[in-house]
């Protein structure tokens, strides 16, 4: 590269060449002239000399006269010189401006050696590098941008995609890799207690030993993260997008180098706590940038992805087992049922029904908790199952209460089934919590198709009369049935059944109410509403007489929303302005139409939603608290209220507590009823007053029979009351309203 001062060096030298030829050639023409001129004048004398003169100076104008063309040629050429190769340079930096079309040609440009000719121009040609780096760090590529947002309108849930979510990550991997070359995408997934899914989504097929460094890196990774130590299960699964081809043995540095992952303290939705693609070479930061972008939307659609796709599989799974113990659910014994008696009847062949209900079995759930409770149903499930013969069918009913088929079978196999069954379960021991060891027993109830009875129904509720005469008789046995049996138990279900039937069909469950107060004022606070039957001879069935059958009728939720009509409406007509606790069957709460029959109800009463408080009773017909805890927080954003009834009865009630947004406790009356005489008691309902204060929830106590109950009540801090001693149920809210401590 040449300087201008060089240029400037040449020219002045070139002047001075000039400026000296022309001195000395006029030197010379003068000197000359002046010679002649002294002669001239000597032989002539003075005129002749200023002729002479004259005639000299012309000679020496044209003795010069070639030298001026030549130094104005010599200065137009380096003026030509110095501008064609300014232009030059000027036209080459244009070209490199110009060939800037995407945030990579920015490096080609900064990379590139600028030459503007002249060294006076370097500084200019580092200030543009400095400027094509600073740009390269601002700047985001269209490109980039272009691809983003092609790639977000893929993140779409379809129902093509969550069928195979994983084929639907592989393409948004084809997606990406066009853009940005990268070796995998790679997704963690917690499935359990310390228990991880690592999916690894390849674009092109791996060796073994680099399928082996990547889950090692990830492992690594997940290591120095605070949300994974103290130990957990990895169970990996690898995906490939395109196996035609094979990708390059990748190196360990590599890959902890080119990961780019986001890592969770918590799952997000799906489980999802992890998500990542390794790159085949460090791109620009600005494309992480969208690539981080990426990932953390990905994040959420994958995590939704599993989450529709387990919560779908888990749907098709359930819908025919129960989730505890994966046996076969109600629904699917009734299909069962009935296609065991079509199969026996057109055969000829007869077959067995036994009920089992696990003897004992709330004590210890209350005494030991909920999840013990559960392990020992599973263990009690798992004997049954295996003292059974193959081909023979075992349903969990609901709560402790199984059902089995046992396929052509007579009376005496089915008492020769059901004995084995029941000794398999006397033989059991488990360990509790404590040390202790806890065993079981069944008592079971038996009937025989045809001999009990032809429709399934009728043959069910046979079955399960025995089951309760086997209790009744001491637990722990087999009710075998007489002919006698049949007669005495079908006109006792006979005409329950005709009751419930007749009252679902004339709408006749009659509500009752009973006050509850604050025990302090005496003044009424809200009303229960209890349901009744009334007979033909005008005495009324309480609920405790036909809920039971009601609700293996399937019929227990009609009845509930035929009591809750009855009650809002009357309660409007009475121009109440208080709270109404009603009892809802747990099956009624999570079908599918009981929040939009409550809606209609309550909307076409017109009595306010905020004012209605649903009681949630601990019962083991409902063990899924997700889909319970879902239909509770439904309730809740309706407007209506929560109650827990029979509070500290077992430890389920505290996770309802903890999980649930509750208004009420109602104290379990036996704790009620014995403060007065039990310290333990007396701390318990102490200790309960004193949670419920902190959660913002009130109290109410049950049971309250007398007055020294009640003064218990007070001295406690309980918040509300009732009973007996305060008011029995009756049929008139006037009447309930109208209450008289004595």
């Amino acid at each position: 590269m040449i300087s201008i001062k060089t240029i400037r060096g040449l020219l002045l030298i070139a002047a001075v060449v000039f400026s000296t030829a022309l001195v000395a050639m006029t030197h010379y023409a003068v000197s000359g002239v002046v010679e002649r001129a002294v002669r001239e004048e000597a032989m002539h004398g003075a005129d002749t000399f200023a002729e002479m003169t004259s005639q000299s100076m012309f000679e020496v104008m044209v003795a010069c006269a070639p030298v001026v063309p030549v130094a104005i040629i010599a200065a137009l050429l380096m003026v030509m010189y110095i501008r064609r190769r300014i232009d030059r340079a000027i036209r080459g930096f244009a070209h490199d401006i110009r060939s800037v079309n995407k945030l990579s040609d920015l490096r080609q440009l900064a990379q590139t050696s600028l030459d503007f000719g002249f060294t006076e121009f370097s500084p200019i040609a580092d200030e543009v590098r400095q400027l094509t780096e600073r740009v390269r760090s601002i700047a985001v590529d269209k490109e980039m941008l272009e691809f983003e947002i092609r790639l977000l309108e893929k993140f779409i849930l379809t129902s093509d995609v969550v069928k195979d979510w994983r084929e639907y990550v592989n393409r948004l991997l084809i997606d990406i890799d066009d853009v940005m070359p990268a070796y995998a995408l790679f997704s963690i997934f917690k499935i359990g207690d310390d228990i991880f899914d690592l999916e690894v989504f390849w674009r092109y097929a791996p060796s073994s030993e680099s399928r082996r460094l990547f889950e090692e890196t990830v492992k690594e990774s997940l290591s120095r993260n605070p949300y994974f130590t103290g130990g957990y299960a990895v169970n990996i699964e690898h995906n490939v997008a395109d196996g035609s081809r094979q990708i390059p043995d990748l190196m360990h540095g590599d890959l902890e180098v080119q990961t780019k992952s986001l890592l969770l303290d918590a799952p997000k939705i799906g489980g999802i706590v992890g998500i990542g693609m390794q790159a085949q070479a460090s791109p620009e930061a600005t494309r992480w940038l969208v690539v981080e972008s990426i990932l953390s939307t990905l994040l959420n659609v994958v995590g939704s992805v599993k989450a529709i796709d387990k919560y779908t599989k888990d749907l098709e799974y359930y819908a025919t087992r129960d989730p505890l113990t994966n046996l076969y659910n109600q629904r699917v014994f009734w299909e069962l049922l009935d296609s065991e008696a079509v199969r026996s009847g057109r055969h000829g062949h007869k077959f067995g029904l036994a009920v089992l209900d696990a003897d004992n079995f709330k004590s210890v759930n209350d005494t030991y908790g909920h999840s013990f409770g559960d392990v020992l149903l599973q263990e009690v499930a798992t004997t049954i199952r295996g003292a059974m013969r193959e081909d023979d069918l075992l349903a969990r009913y609901g709560g402790d209460e199984f059902v089995a088929i046992l396929p052509e079978t007579g009376l005496t196999g089915t008492i020769e089934a059901t004995r084995r069954m029941m000794d398999a379960v006397a033989g059991l021991s488990i360990e509790t919590p404590d040390g202790a060891r806890v065993g079981s027993s069944l008592s079971i109830g038996m009937a025989v198709y045809p001999d009990h009875a032809v429709e399934t129904r009728d043959l069910f509720l046979f079955a399960d009369s025995m089951m309760y005469r086997a209790k009744a008789e001491g637990k722990g046995r087999v009710a075998i049935p007489t002919e006698h049996d049949v007669v005495e138990v079908f006109r006792s279900l006979s005409e329950k059944s005709i009751l419930i039937l007749a009252a679902v069909e004339a709408r006749g469950v009659i509500p009752y109410y009973q006050p509850i107060i604050d025990p302090r004022t005496g003044k009424v606070e809200a009303l229960e509403v209890l349901a009744r039957i009334r007979l033909e001879d005008g005495t009324m069935l309480v609920a405790d007489a036909f809920v039971g059958i009601a609700e293996k009728m399937g019929l227990m939720h009609k009845l509930d929303y035929i009591l809750m009509e009855r009650a809002l409406e009357a309660a409007v007509a009475a121009n109440y302005q208080g709270l109404l606790f009603l009892n809802m069957s747990p099956r009624a709460l999570v079908l599918n139409d009981f929040i939009p029959e409550t809606r209609r109800i309550a909307g076409s009463s017109g009595f306010e939603p905020s004012r209605i408080v649903f009681e949630i009773t601990e019962r083991e017909t409902i063990k899924n608290m997700v889909l319970l805890e879902r239909f509770i927080n439904t309730l809740r954003a309706e407007g209506f209220r929560l109650a827990i009834d029979d509070f500290g009865s077992g430890f389920s009630s505290f996770h309802y507590v903890k999980r649930f947004p509750i208004d009420f406790l109602k104290i379990d009356g036996d704790f009620i009823l014995g403060m007065g005489h039990n310290d333990r008691d007396r701390a318990l309902v102490r200790s309960i007053v004193a949670l419920s204060r902190e959660l913002g929830i009130r109290t109410v106590a049950e049971y309250v029979e007398d007055g020294e109950v009640l003064a218990g009540v007070i001295g406690q801090s309980i918040d509300l009351a009732q009973g007996y001693h305060i008011r029995r149920p009756t049929a008139s809210i006037a009447e309930a309203l109208d209450v008289r401590l004595h």
